[in-house]
């Protein structure tokens, strides 16, 4: 779970406007339609209801602040529990989420997703027109779903997993082999066999020398 979270969240932007007005609750029905509906979207096929399992709900007393939905055979979907951020805050095609084993960056980047969508509900916040656009779209059968084109894919930059449990933010990082060293590793592997060929990386005009 921990090193699917650091490689397949794709994050989105929350939007919000300070414009006072009411903001209107998600059911948990609503959240498995719109989750059903983009996940389908982004696979390019048509993901029937019942592939969506366990729904794990996030509250702040008695707002829903998010759901996230799983499916069965891998893959998940974090839906806003309120109409006043995007609807989709981040989704995944492996893994299960579960409340354990996350990694702390994670954890943090959705305490402060927790903090906005609270404050914005509190100060009756609405939503921008792309958010309520996004609703609309999303809210609806499987059946008048209609599908955006895809413009472009673009694939992981790096096939690698990895995990470094500390220090994620830091200058000097306590695991030596921090995102630098996994970047470089993998670029090194992947020389299409120039093994012996040797790489530079220029950082700040300093100009570190790897032998691949």
């Amino acid at each position: 779970m921990k090193r699917i979270i650091s490689y397949y969240c794709c994050c989105l932007f929350l939007l919000f406007t300070v414009s006072i007005a009411g903001a209107s609750p998600v059911d948990e029905n609503t959240a498995r339609q719109v989750a059903l509906n983009w996940m389908s979207e982004k696979a390019g096929y048509q993901i029937t209801a019942d592939k969506l399992t366990t729904a794990i709900i996030e509250k702040s007393n008695t707002d829903t602040l998010y759901y996230v939905i799983n499916l069965a055979g891998g893959g998940w979907a974090i839906v806003s529990g309120d109409n006043i951020a995007f609807p989709i805050i981040a989704y995944s095609y492996h893994g299960t989420y579960s409340l354990q084993d996350h990694p702390v960056q994670f954890d943090q980047w959705m305490a402060t997703v927790s903090d906005e969508i609270r404050n914005a509900i509190q100060e009756k916040s609405i939503a921008l027109p792309v958010a309520e656009s996004a609703w609309g779209r999303l809210n609806v059968s499987t059946e008048a779903f209609s599908t955006k084109p895809m413009s472009y894919s673009v694939a992981p930059l790096l096939s690698s997993t990895w995990d470094q449990g500390t220090y994620y933010n830091a200058s000097c990082p306590a695991d030596a082999a921090g995102p630098g060293g996994v970047c470089m590793g993998w670029m090194c592997g992947n020389s299409n066999g120039a093994g012996d060929e040797i790489s530079q990386l220029s950082i700040n005009r300093l100009v570190f020398t790897y032998l691949c």
